[in-house]
Parts: structure tokens; sequence; C-alpha cells
């Protein structure tokens, strides 16, 4: 981008993007979050749009009792479904 001006957290936000592949970046309106993230990224999702945003935060939800079962099945570890029913 012509006249780009280097931010404090230019050279952090690349560090994130090589070690994660994805961030988030958040901070008040016109503080330079998009336009520091169209100069260093190599794509973008905007999630401006309802419809998208909760599309995106479906995919990051993790439900932790499904991941420890599979975690388990993976070693050949077998539980019963009873060890997570809830208690009344």
């Amino acid at each position: 981008m012509d006249g780009y001006r280097r931010r404090v957290m230019d050279d952090l936000l690349k560090k994130k993007l090589q070690a994660k592949g994805a961030v988030l970046i958040e901070g008040p309106k016109w503080c330079g979050k998009t336009t520091t993230a169209e100069e260093i990224a190599a794509s973008k999702v905007l999630l401006a749009r309802a419809d998208v945003k909760s599309n995106f935060k479906s995919l990051l939800e993790i439900d932790a009792v499904a991941s420890l079962v599979f975690i388990l099945g993976v070693l050949g570890i077998s539980i019963g479904a009873s060890l997570f029913a809830k208690k009344s």
C-alpha cells in the first residue's frame, strides 16, 4: 500500500501470523486495524456481516467432552457414556 505508516504492532503481527496462520485484530474504531492487516496478511476474512461472523465463530467452538472422547479413542482408551452424564 502506498504511504503505509508502520505501526508498533507490525512485527508482532507478522510473528503471530507465521506461528498461527490467522489472527483476530481488535481495537477502537479508526486506529488502523484494517489497514495494518491488509498490509501484512496474505488474505483476509471480514466478519462485518452477521451471517459470516456466526459461521466463522462456530468453526472456532470446541466441544470439550467430544474432544476428550476422541482423544481417548485415539489412545485406545474406552470409557462409558455414564462418565459424562450430568448428575442431578
